[in-house]
């Protein structure tokens, strides 16, 4: 019985082995749904189908606006076409008022026909004080009637009226002559010009622009406020300026020479005379440089220096120049270079007696005694001599023996 029961054990056992290994899952694949696909394809139709529309809906509005507007240019650019439509207002009025009257005889329709013309209103047309004459436009489908005819219920006869909008329009055109101002209602008026007319007016307007100063009218300028500065003594201001424009134009002579004498008057030799010695470096041949750095180095005592400066242009005809020439050389020991000075002083002004005096005194003092005694008598006959330089020249006649 257990070996039974053992197989019995044996073959329960092996019965759920073969259930487990039979039981194996198998994947069938599942097939997707078209369905929300076609919904999405149709959502894109339908939205490309309301942006179309849209589109077409405003290109056909647009068409229509400019529809309008092309009609509104022709009608306005044609004065014709508003003279007639004005006619035509007028017209039709005069026609519906007269069959709206009794007719009794061809006499009354020919009186009424008659104050009517007389009576026609004027504000049809407005005329403003320059003459100019609006005409309103008046959109009617039928031509003007120039002509209308009207039937006397009594006799059975026609009475043809005449538009009298013509005598209308020619009453004004006499009034704006009349005013010097002619409005001719005729004239082929172009889209151009209207549109031009509609357009508003600019305001006039005040702009300020600002304009950058050239170097010459700065310097102008500087030099001006300078002046101004010096004659009220205001000294630093006016340096400053004068030293703004030798930095925009270093060869201003005028500016450099203001400035060096501002200097030299409050004593600073060396700055004035640094600064006439960059314009004689930029100008040698300007004869006021030289000077008046000349008369800055005589003021220090350097009477050699000041001879180096002013013996470059030592043949230049200045009396002021010679004059300082012949001191400065008199006191470096150049006896000649005086001597030259004043020949050339005495060539420029012949009867000035103390040139000769001045070559007399360097004559005697480069032992030349003959031409000093000549010297002497020459500036004696000038007549021109001060009592003490008379006197000193009459001595040294005396003693040369002359």
């Amino acid at each position: 019985m257990s070996v039974i029961n053992q197989m019995l054990k044996d073959l329960e056992d092996r019965a759920p082995e073969q259930n487990q290994s039979g039981s194996v899952p198998v994947s069938v694949p599942v097939k997707k749904s078209p369905v929300k696909l076609i919904v999405v394809i149709v959502f894109i139709l339908v939205a490309i189908n309301a942006v179309g529309l849209y589109i077409w809906q405003l290109t056909q509005e647009n068409n229509v606006l400019k529809g309008q507007q092309l009609t509104r240019v022709e009608n306005v650019a044609d004065p014709k076409v508003i003279v007639s439509n004005s006619e035509e207002a007028i017209g039709d009025e005069i026609v519906n008022k007269q069959a709206s009257e009794p007719k009794n005889s061809a006499d009354t329709i020919k009186a009424n026909k008659f104050t009517k013309r007389q009576q026609q209103p004027m504000a049809e047309l407005h005329t403003s004080n320059n003459a100019e004459i609006e005409l309103e436009t008046v959109s009617k489908p039928n031509s003007l009637s120039t002509v209308a005819t009207t039937n006397n219920n009594n006799t059975g006869e026609s009475e043809v009226i005449v538009n009298p909008a013509t005598k209308v329009i020619e009453s004004t055109k006499k009034k704006a002559q009349n005013n010097n101002e002619v409005a001719n209602a005729n004239e082929q008026v172009t889209p151009e010009e209207i549109l031009n007319a509609e357009k508003p007016k600019k305001a006039s307007s005040m702009t300020v622009s600002r304009r950058q100063l050239t170097s010459q009218e700065l310097i102008e300028q500087k030099l001006q406020q300078a002046e101004k500065l010096l004659a009220t003594r205001n000294v630093a201001k006016a340096e400053e300026l004068l030293q703004d424009i030798l930095i925009i134009e270093p060869k201003h002579l005028e500016a450099r020479k203001k400035l060096a004498a501002l200097w030299y008057g409050r004593k600073a030799y060396n700055k004035a005379g640094n600064l006439l010695s960059q314009g004689i470096a930029l100008a040698p041949k300007n004869k006021e440089l030289r000077q008046m750095k000349a008369q800055i180095l005589v003021k220090q005592q350097k009477f050699r220096l000041a001879y180096n400066v002013l013996e470059p242009l030592a043949d230049i005809e200045n009396e002021e120049y010679q004059v300082l020439l012949a001191s400065v050389a008199q006191e470096t020991g150049h006896l000649t270079m005086a001597i030259q000075s004043y020949q050339r002083l005495i060539n420029m002004q012949p009867n000035v007696g103390r040139w000769y005096l001045g070559q007399a005194i360097v004559y005697d003092k480069d032992s030349q005694f003959n031409l000093a005694g000549q010297a002497y008598k020459l500036a004696l006959a000038r007549n021109d001599l001060t009592n003490a330089s008379a006197q000193f020249a009459q001595q040294r006649l005396i003693a040369l023996g002359q």
